[in-house]
């Protein structure tokens, strides 16, 4: 039997570039340009993605290497330029490269209520300001509100408690419902892991912001 030597064998094949493009709207091109730096370096230098902007169609276009070390690379980058493009700040959409299980969720402030006119205009005022800031301090996300369109950033079980949160803002629940959705979160998912006796101290506590709102309201 003849043997063949290692040093004749056929090299294996390459892996084929893997090409992605995403569009950029027109409101969101002149903060790309910006912070394009910023962008460029962590893709191009961590990720071992290419990138470059397409002018004409208006989008960035990434592509693997030969060096690209894990194709799931290049959906990572993928993901972080959409979040960018959807009014994400740079600081979290670069987040998405370094934190694993990262992901962006989008609903329709009408997909939770019909709402029309003045109604949806107050709808968005309630989400806005001081109550979007909580929801993000408490669920651990960001909240991006476009017009009717609401993005939410972060892991997919805090996303689930902001939709949630934001849907009772929506429908026009009293604000202590939010607080216990909050106090569910802090207490019941993050301290009780720590403390066996939190899951007492959260419900007295609840039901003490419960009384509290009830007064206000």
């Amino acid at each position: 039997m003849d043997v063949v030597e290692a040093s004749n064998a056929a090299p294996l094949p390459s892996e084929p570039v893997k090409f992605r493009g995403i569009p950029i709207p027109q409101h969101r091109y002149t903060q790309l340009k910006k912070f394009w730096t910023e962008i460029y370096a962590p893709i191009y230098e961590e990720m071992k993605i290419d990138i470059h902007m397409n002018l004409k169609p208006l989008q960035v276009e990434l592509n693997t290497r030969s060096n690209t070390p894990d194709a799931r690379n290049l959906h990572k980058c993928e993901d972080m330029v959409h979040a960018f493009t959807l009014g994400f700040e740079l600081r979290d959409v670069v987040a998405m490269l370094r934190v694993e299980n990262l992901s962006v969720e989008s609903f329709e402030i009408t997909d939770v209520k019909m709402l029309k006119g003045e109604h949806l205009s107050k709808a968005i005022g309630r989400l806005s300001g001081k109550t979007k800031i909580a929801i993000e301090n408490a669920t651990r996300t960001r909240i991006v509100i476009d017009s009717t369109t609401i993005h939410i950033l972060g892991s997919l079980p805090n996303i689930k408690i902001a939709k949630d949160s934001l849907s009772t803002f929506i429908l026009g629940s009293p604000n202590r419902i939010n607080w216990c959705i909050f106090l569910d979160y802090v207490f019941f998912t993050n301290v009780m892991n720590l403390f066996p006796f939190s899951l007492r101290i959260g419900r007295v506590v609840k039901l003490f912001m419960e009384m509290i709102f009830q007064r206000r309201n």
